[in-house]
């Protein structure tokens, strides 16, 4: 039985507040001759990259879970257990903040809520079908749920055969994630498939093209688990000790200053998370409770903090009858001292409160209470 990694859970946690910095204070097309302030811009852009970790922890975690399931072979039943616990795991919380976004959007479309409700909407015209721009990763991250038994059990089958060939695979990814940002984005619009000049941005948020970096990064995900694991490579030699956790995590932070680095950040994160799960059973500044407590209220945390934003902005500039430009600095700061407050009620009472009911209505039998999935829940979230 796999034991929860609690450090995972706090990594997951501090990725879910770099992506809320980001959308909170991060400035487009930020001009300024300061060079601190243009670092400080550039570190809060690079929050985009938190959802590329998510992407591959989520595969990882999973990974850990599903490594006795999805082994050998596996039935039709494990399918449909596995798929069930994924949509307990985040629908609940998806439908409450996705129709509560609708309601403040103004976008009460049926087809754009059905759409949406059915995790869909990556695939069509973004300036249609999307009510919260954030919500693009549940989609991608819902995909990748109904292929992850099949790419994994390929995996593990081509990396009995040869050790390097897993090697192989994480440094394609890398590459996939590398030059993804050159092509242009594919969706669907009303007349077919659109194609459209892209800007070069590391971060694609809507197309064909999403979907793409969510499962080059869930095949990375993945690549690491079998690395971890591959006692030859010698990951306890490489990152043995929590010195190669600070140093990693030291090279993010300093990389994150500076423009045009986020393939050299993915490559750091993806090694954290190797170091992190070989330093399991050692405490580090990611399993401390403040950080193992942001993990957990992570998801909930992610799917709320821009339509709390926005409301706060339309609260105060009625309230004050002032232009937005004049409410952006104070909403800001009300919505950082509300975000987590309201994120760990959302947790409490949505995610796990809703989810038990779920299980107990859906699922879970009393052979299934102490099972992998039980274990890991609290790291497996969606963003």
């Amino acid at each position: 039985m796999t034991k929860e990694i609690k450090s995972l859970t706090g990594l997951r946690g501090i990725a879910a507040l770099w992506v809320v910095l980001l959308h909170f204070i991060y400035v487009v097309n930020f001009q300024t001759e300061n060079l601190f302030l243009d670092a400080g811009n550039q570190f809060l852009k690079k929050g985009n990259l938190g959802v590329d970790m998510f992407f591959m922890l989520s595969a990882f975690v999973m990974c850990l879970a599903y490594q006795n399931v999805f082994n050998v072979r596996f039935s039709f039943k494990d399918i449909k257990d596995y798929l069930l616990k994924r949509f307990i795991r985040i629908y609940p919380a998806y439908i409450f903040w996705l129709l509560l976004a609708a309601f403040v959007y103004k976008k009460w479309s049926l087809k754009v809520i059905g759409v949406n409700l059915m995790l869909s909407q990556n695939f069509f015209d973004p300036n249609e079908f999307v009510i919260n721009s954030v919500f693009w990763s549940l989609c991608a991250e819902w995909w990748m749920y109904m292929i992850f038994p099949f790419v994994f059990y390929f995996l593990k089958k081509a990396n009995s055969k040869k050790n390097m060939s897993i090697v192989f695979v994480a440094f394609a990814t890398l590459l996939g994630l590398y030059v993804l940002p050159n092509f242009n984005l594919y969706f669907i619009g009303n007349n077919g498939l659109v194609i459209k000049e892209y800007d070069n941005q590391f971060s694609i948020v809507y197309g064909i093209n999403s979907m793409v970096r969510s499962l080059l990064c869930y095949l990375l995900g993945i690549a690491l688990f079998f690395i971890s694991i591959n006692g030859r490579i010698g990951l306890d030699k490489l990152f043995g000790g929590t010195k190669s956790i600070y140093i990693l995590l030291t090279s993010i932070i300093l990389l994150s200053f500076f423009r045009n680095t986020e393939i050299f950040i993915i490559v750091c994160l993806a090694l954290l998370i190797m170091s992190l799960y070989v330093n399991k059973d050692l405490e580090n500044i990611f399993s401390k409770k403040i950080i193992y407590f942001l993990g957990l209220i992570s998801y909930s945390l992610y799917l709320l903090h821009t339509t709390l934003r926005f409301i706060i902005t339309v609260v105060v500039m009625k309230i004050f009858k002032i232009p937005v430009e004049a409410a952006d600095l104070p909403s800001m700061l009300l919505a950082l001292i509300l975000v987590i407050p309201l994120a760990y009620l959302s947790y409490i009472y949505i995610e796990n409160k809703t989810g038990v009911w779920l299980k107990a209505k859906l699922l879970v039998k009393p052979s299934e209470k102490n099972s992998p999935e039980k274990e890991l829940s609290n790291i497996q979230g969606s963003i």
